[in-house]
């Protein structure tokens, strides 16, 4: 099921930080300074946005709104975004559950909620019936 939502995925891909969130994002002289940068490589293009869009550390409300509506997005744009999301949050939610369990930091697990519901919200934006059985096991949580 999961090669479905990598093989859906287009293959142009960019540097990127790729843990690009607010823990990593720090202010300095009035300045925001990125740090944490040892799993920077190539991605897929949106990666870093949708790492900020949908951080699993922070809600962002209306800012997520605001972050993404500097542009007009394509209806594949728009899909590859959601795509991209898609894969990010569930990374996202193995390395919690690894954290948690494997690793023995419970702080971890407090993340797993709102990790699931942007999980939810991606593939219920997505709709698209490949991807319906990914639906039903991360709506039974």
């Amino acid at each position: 099921m999961l090669k479905k939502l990598v093989d859906a995925m287009e293959p142009e891909c960019v540097f990127a930080h790729r843990d690009f969130h607010s823990r990593n994002l720090l202010v300095k002289d009035s300045a925001i300074v990125m740090v944490d940068f040892q799993d920077s490589l190539l991605a897929p293009r949106y990666y870093d946005l949708v790492s900020l869009a949908f951080d699993s550390y922070l809600d962002l409300g209306r800012a997520r709104e605001i972050l993404l509506s500097g542009r007009e997005w394509s209806g594949n744009e728009r899909r590859q975004l959601s795509l991209t999301a898609l894969q990010r949050n569930i990374k996202a939610l193995g390395t919690f559950a690894y954290q948690t369990y494997e690793c023995h930091y419970p702080a971890y697990a407090r993340y797993v909620p709102r990790t699931l519901r942007h999980i939810q919200g991606h593939l219920r934006t997505l709709a698209e019936p490949e991807f319906n059985t990914l639906l039903k096991y991360f709506d039974s949580f």
